[in-house]
């Protein structure tokens, strides 16, 4: 089988399997990676370049604490506690929220300007 062929029939289990939820998504994935590997679709290299990605691992914390925020019960107490701040105006909130959401752009590439 060609190179092409074997990818889009791990791209098909992929898709199914994302869909059906039967195998745990990260399985799933690994699954899948390693199995490129196996028919040499992909390097060694390759295969595993994606994990290391800074960007990656930055993800990977931000579902571990959002899931530990919900689990935990801290989320719905912050969307309790701005509710009864901005209960009656939206555009303090708004602007409240673009703020925070603007906040780490002051920082970012800092370096790159000095």
């Amino acid at each position: 089988m060609s190179q092409t062929t074997i990818t889009l029939l791990f791209l098909l289990f992929a898709v199914v399997s994302f869909i059906l939820e039967k195998i745990p998504l990260g399985l799933t994935a690994t699954i899948v990676a390693l199995g490129l590997n196996l028919t040499n679709v992909l390097t060694v290299k390759e295969t595993f370049a994606g994990y290391v990605n800074s960007n990656v691992i930055l993800c990977v914390g931000m579902f571990v604490v959002g899931q530990a925020l919900f689990e935990t019960g801290m989320a719905n107490k912050i969307g309790g506690l701005q509710f009864g701040i901005y209960r009656n105006c939206q555009i303090s909130s708004r602007v409240f929220h673009t703020a925070v959401a603007a906040l780490p752009l002051t920082k970012a590439n800092r370096s790159d300007f000095e």
